[in-house]
């Protein structure tokens, strides 16, 4: 068995299997980006996500990042990480769990956390089943801190005749993406959580998105 990181492997297995709640594993990688830098300036920069840290999402310097819901391009899902190995791996504990909302039924019943969680430089980013996108401080290793939720505005009106379900977030530039199932993208500013823009994709009734 391949052994992942921590975070991913915490996040998705939870995920599938409780939903509303979140967690993380032996957050090594969290720690080391919590460290303080003598240049926060230059951090700041540094946390926006360009095409060219996209694309070289799967080198050592990202290896403490899960930028894209497949981590790369080639969509391995591997992880460079090796804090976990066949050693220690049967001694895995919960180290915290966040709990989130989106429990609001449609017609089909309450939906669940479909989504692989993004992490960047410490923190998380995660939709739950209405799509709505979660800002996560996971920095400190020890608890997560919910730093916002961007409110889509979305109608969650228990009558609506929708799956509910979100498999995940995007993170370009300072903009954090969501994809709802109303049929419009919403992108949300990464220091504040506020709408930044949003553009109504489906344009016939019943067209909207579930995937990452």
């Amino acid at each position: 068995m391949t052994m992942r990181n921590a975070l991913t492997t915490g996040l998705m297995t939870v995920g599938l299997a409780v939903a509303g709640t979140t967690l993380s594993l032996s957050p090594s990688w969290a720690q080391a980006a919590a460290k303080p830098t003598e240049k926060p300036a230059e951090m700041a920069a540094g946390s926006l996500v360009s095409s060219d840290r996209l694309l070289k999402a799967g080198s050592d310097a990202e290896a403490g990042n899960w930028l894209m819901v497949h981590r790369t391009y080639n969509s391995d899902r591997f992880s460079p990480l090796k804090d976990i190995t066949p050693g220690n791996v049967s001694g895995l504990k919960l180290a915290f769990a966040v709990p989130l909302g989106g429990l609001e039924p449609s017609s089909f019943g309450v939906g669940g956390i479909e989504a692989t969680p993004l992490a960047k430089d410490g923190f998380l980013y995660i939709s739950d089943a209405w799509g709505t996108p979660y800002k996560i401080d996971a920095t400190s290793g020890k608890q997560g801190k919910i730093v916002w939720i961007c409110d889509t505005g979305i109608d969650k009106d228990p009558s609506r005749t929708v799956l509910l379900a979100s498999r995940g977030l995007a993170l370009t530039g300072n903009l954090v993406i969501s994809a709802l199932n109303d049929g419009r993208v919403v992108a949300c500013d990464d220091n504040t959580g506020q709408i930044a823009w949003e553009q109504q994709v489906g344009k016939n009734p019943g067209e909207g998105f579930s995937g990452a």
